[in-house]
């Protein structure tokens, strides 16, 4: 999976990505959510023939997330970072 793009998205430097992670969790229905230390936002994808396809993108912190976690909370997923909670859909933040 090439990430380039989305840490160009996020910190406008493609190069960036050398040594970083992503997580990456799919829901129930089918999505698939990707984001990583230092993102502001949680990429939604759905799957296309031979690969992923940008279906939203939700921004969950202005600062940047610092360590997410990820989790199923069906029917939502939960992002988990330090003591800030996000529970999400496909199409943004559940409140």
């Amino acid at each position: 999976l090439n990430v380039k793009q989305l840490f160009f998205a996020e910190f406008a430097d493609s190069n960036s990505y050398n040594g970083k992670e992503v997580r990456l969790i799919r829901d129930k229905a089918g999505f698939y959510f990707m984001t990583g230390a230092g993102f502001k936002n949680v990429y939604v994808f759905i799957p296309v023939e031979s690969g992923l396809k940008l279906e939203n993108k939700i921004l969950v912190s202005e600062l940047g997330l610092n360590s997410p976690i990820v989790n199923q909370k069906s029917p939502n997923i939960e992002i988990i970072d330090g003591s800030k909670k996000y529970l999400l859909n496909s199409k943004g933040i559940v409140r």
